[in-house]
């Protein structure tokens, strides 16, 4: 997974930005330039929250997460040993993009 999956997500509709973490939140990949180590230090702490919830909700394997504010709103995505965080517009809807980009993330698109 690289570059052809991060062009791929970030032309899907509302997708204004991709990063790709390691799980210890260093960048692999983004499109966002400067701003991109510190989303990808969020997204890591984002999925540590997450698993945290989901463990005290006795819920299975995180397949998404979704943080919205006034101004944000960050889908995360775990696959493959790897967090995608994909920074949407205020129009967009997580779970359309997140369908998309899950199967763009499988190899399937």
């Amino acid at each position: 997974m690289g570059s052809e999956a991060v062009r791929q997500l970030q032309e899907l509709r509302g997708v204004e930005g991709v990063v790709m973490a390691s799980p210890q939140g260093e960048v692999l990949e983004n499109t966002i330039g400067g701003a991109g180590g510190r989303v990808a230090a969020f997204v890591a702490m984002l999925k540590e929250v997450a698993d945290s919830v989901g463990a005290q909700a006795s819920l299975a394997h995180l397949q998404q997460a979704v943080l919205t504010s006034d101004d944000t709103r960050l889908l995360l995505l775990p696959s493959g040993g790897r967090l995608t965080g994909l920074l949407l517009d205020q129009d967009a809807s997580p779970l359309l993009a997140g369908k998309s980009a899950a199967r763009i993330l499988a190899g399937g698109e």
